[in-house]
């Protein structure tokens, strides 16, 4: 049994289903459940002792882990509270764009990050949107954009719509050359697809677990570069960012002189600056990914990116035998494990498909933005040759029963 194999053996979701909407939500491997279930035990149960090094040994594991996966520091890493969308808000309330300025975007973001870019255009931001191409996007359009007035460039790493991976070291030259930031909305991308932060010149990465990630809801992440931590607004006050007193918190509650409004310090110098102050960590969502992320790591991104894509390839050529129109145009290394295509057959039977698979023991979407629209489908390193198969008969029974005929 190979690594693929064994990790695949971790997912019950994949011996009940095809499962094929990575880019969703993502099953929970087995490694995680226990570990979650050991972690609630001992909280039910209250064992003072691993409760205590719970608090500060998960957040530990977990950063060492996802720093891992972007090949920094982990002191570059910020729990930033619930999702990407969190990190995504911490980012732009830590660089504080003014009216005046501008923010260079896509069209292609995803809507709950349209909405925190409409809250800086309300504050008289100029929110610049530049436009694909059939899917594509051409960096000369994101240089003419940007200009001196621009404060950020900011896009999904890997769009949600069809997958498209943008070239985020040649966009972060852009922004650099003309004194911007480097922001991304990763979430598509951390986990099928390798992304070295400290080559990529990003300054701000912003991530949740959910998805690629194999975790669950309500545990987001931010890469913060060092050389710019400092000059970085401090978006919240509050527990996780204030340095400890002198011998620690424990002894500072039970002081009875105490001052009412001390002189705290904040972290400054690493990513703590930015992580949500007044409230602890996801203790259950760390204890998963931590677990997770050791699948993955433990593999390698270069094996899970080539998985990824190999199933990507095997999945575009049974849809050009089928012909069905896939929403691609662009050469590998724009591609990720996102495939989004047409039947030919009109969207509503399209969404009726999408409806009648995921009823029948699947699990893909539809999606639509930026002018595009069509079935997506997610291929990741636990699937295998069977899954893509599976699909793709089913694929072609159904268009048969719609009434189309292959050309």
């Amino acid at each position: 049994m190979n690594d693929f194999e064994s990790a695949r053996d971790e997912f019950k979701a994949l011996k009940n289903m095809v499962y094929l909407n990575w880019a969703g939500l993502g099953p929970l491997p087995s490694s995680a459940k226990i570990a979650v279930e050991e972690l609630l035990k001992n909280i039910y149960e209250w064992d003072n002792q691993y409760v205590s090094e719970a608090i500060s040994s998960l957040q530990d594991g977990a950063k060492g882990q996802i720093a891992k996966l972007l090949n920094t520091s982990p002191d570059q890493i910020a729990i930033t509270g619930t999702n990407t969308t969190q990190g995504i808000q911490t980012a732009f309330e830590a660089i504080r764009p003014k009216s005046g300025e501008s923010i260079v975007t896509s069209d292609m973001q995803y809507v709950l990050t349209e909405a925190e870019l409409q809250k800086w255009r309300d504050r008289g931001v100029d929110i610049k949107v530049v436009k694909n191409r059939d899917g594509v996007y051409d960096l000369n359009d994101f240089q003419r954009a940007v200009d001196k007035t621009t404060r950020a460039v900011f896009v999904d790493s890997v769009t949600w719509i069809n997958g498209y991976k943008f070239d985020v070291p040649e966009l972060s030259k852009i922004a650099h050359e003309n004194n911007a930031f480097m922001i991304t909305d990763s979430i598509q991308h951390l986990g099928q697809a390798k992304m070295d932060v400290e080559k990529s010149g990003a300054d701000l990465v912003a991530g949740s677990a959910q998805k690629w990630l194999s975790d669950w809801l309500g545990l987001g992440f931010l890469y913060v570069r060092r050389k710019v931590i400092e000059e970085l607004e401090r978006p919240y006050y509050g527990y996780k960012n204030t340095e400890e007193p002198d011998g620690g918190w424990h002894t500072y509650f039970t002081l009875t002189d105490r001052e009412q409004f001390p002189e705290f310090k904040f972290y400054s110098s690493d990513a703590r600056k930015f992580e949500y102050g007044g409230s602890l960590y996801n203790m259950p969502g760390l204890t998963a990914l931590e677990k997770t992320l050791k699948l993955i790591n433990g593999i390698g991104m270069d094996r899970v990116q080539r998985r990824v894509l190999e199933l990507k390839h095997e999945l575009l050529e049974g849809l050009e035998a089928l012909d069905f129109e896939v929403l691609e145009p662009y050469e590998e290394k724009h591609q990720s494990g996102i495939t989004t295509f047409r039947m030919g057959v009109g969207r509503k039977k399209e969404m009726e498909v999408v409806e009648k698979l995921n009823s029948t023991g699947y699990a893909i979407s539809y999606r639509a933005g930026g002018g595009l629209y069509g079935i997506r489908v997610s291929t990741h390193y636990v699937n295998n040759s069977d899954d893509i198969q599976s699909l793709l008969g089913a694929l072609k029974s159904l268009r048969a029963k719609a009434g189309v005929k292959r050309n």
